[in-house]
C-alpha cells in the first residue's frame, strides 16, 4: 500500500444483525439488543459470591468502621477480589506457614469474644443466622459476616484480629 496508511477493516455484517436476541428489551433510540446479561443469567456467575451490606455494623468498638476513608478502598478491593473468585476456590485457599489454615471458614457464635457475642445478640443476628464466617484479608485483617445462598453479608471489618483473638506462642 502506498503512503503507509491502511484502511480500517469493515464488518460484513452490522453489529447485532443476524443474531437472536437474549432478551426482549430494546435499547431506546437505536433498536439494538443490549449485550450485557443480568448477573447469574449465564450460569457461571452463580458460582461466585455476591455481596450485601444489609447487616454491616460499623459501630462495633472492636472493629474498624469500614466506611472510613482509610478503609473504604481496602474493603472495595477485597470485595472485588473475593467476588470474582468462585466459591469452590475461596474454600480451598489456605494461609500460614507450617500448618496451613483455611482463609475462609465458619465460626460458631460462642467462639468469638464475649463482646462480639453480645453485639450479635443485641442486633438479633443470633436469631437469624446459624454461624459466622470470616475471610482472612491480611496478616491480622478479617472480614466477618454471614453466607446465605451465595451472598456474603459483610458484618465487621476487623483489621486487628479482635473479634476472634488468639494468643501467640
Amino acid at each position: 500500500m502506498s503512503g503507509g496508511k491502511r484502511k480500517p477493516k469493515t464488518k460484513t455484517q452490522p453489529q447485532g444483525q443476524g443474531r437472536t436476541p437474549r432478551t426482549t428489551a430494546r435499547v431506546q433510540g437505536d433498536g439494538r439488543t443490549p449485550r450485557a446479561l443480568p448477573p447469574g443469567a449465564a450460569g457461571e456467575e452463580d458460582d461466585k459470591p455476591r455481596f450485601s451490606l444489609r447487616y454491616a455494623d460499623s459501630a462495633f468498638r472492636y472493629t474498624e468502621p469500614w466506611t472510613a476513608a482509610e478503609h473504604a478502598a481496602e474493603v472495595l478491593t477485597f470485595m472485588h477480589a473475593f467476588g470474582t473468585t468462585k466459591w469452590e476456590e475461596l474454600r480451598r485457599q489456605t494461609t500460614g506457614s507450617g500448618t496451613r489454615r483455611p482463609r475462609y471458614h465458619s465460626h460458631e457464635f460462642d467462639e468469638v469474644r464475649p463482646e462480639a457475642q453480645e453485639r450479635l445478640s443485641t442486633l438479633g443476628h443470633d436469631l437469624v443466622f446459624e454461624r459466622l464466617v470470616r475471610y482472612r484479608t491480611s496478616g491480622k485483617g478479617r472480614a466477618w459476616g454471614f453466607e446465605v445462598d451465595g451472598v456474603f453479608y459483610l458484618l465487621w471489618w476487623d483489621t486487628e484480629h479482635a473479634v476472634y483473638p488468639v494468643s501467640r506462642k
